[in-house]
């Protein structure tokens, strides 16, 4: 009954290798404070880790996802890695990562499409994913409430009366036509 059996790194799983470092010692915290329990009162004796681990986190606050949060969660299925002309989602790696010891390139990234819509040429917003339908790059963070945006990139995208923003086969352009940007005031 060690921190295998919680299995934090399963659960939430990363290549951010502090994340990680910060995930195994939080279940290293886990262990021990149910060993100390066990060890200074009989009643936990039986509690198996993630019984334990569950009595540790019921008082702590539920945190409620704003709606549009949940949006974004429940059209994930319609998004995809944007993949290089290779199929790969990564481009090969630089002398300088090779260098760092790195053996994985950059993610392939593009400007998010409706985000050229709200944000100057400047600030365009990069992206590594893309519509599944129609190939479109856009965002998986919500930006809904920023620069006069009432949607997600992916919400607008998918719902939108306009053909030049909604989910089609038809090619969309390059540069997004400056008469259909939206003006901040």
């Amino acid at each position: 009954m060690r921190q295998d059996r919680l299995a934090l790194e399963k659960c939430w799983p990363t290549k951010n290798c502090w994340f990680r470092l910060i995930t195994t010692l939080l279940g290293m915290c886990v262990v021990d404070l149910q060993r100390v329990y066990r060890n200074k009162d009989p009643q936990y004796n039986d509690w198996d880790i993630l019984k334990f681990a569950d009595y540790i986190a019921a008082d702590l606050q539920k945190v409620e996802m704003r709606q549009s949060s949940a949006i974004i969660l429940n059209h994930k299925h319609r998004l995809k890695r944007i993949l290089g002309k290779d199929g790969n989602m990564c481009s090969p790696v630089t002398k300088t990562q090779r260098d760092k010891g790195m053996e994985v390139g950059n993610c392939i990234v593009a400007n998010c499409y409706m985000c050229k819509k709200y944000e100057p040429d400047y600030k365009y917003k990069k992206t590594s994913w893309q519509c599944v339908d129609c190939g479109i790059p856009l965002c998986l963070k919500n930006r809904a409430g920023k620069r006069g945006r009432e949607r997600s990139c992916i919400e607008e995208h998918l719902y939108s009366a306009d053909p030049l923003i909604r989910c089609s086969i038809a090619e969309k352009p390059i540069r997004f036509p400056a008469h259909k940007k939206h003006r901040s005031t």
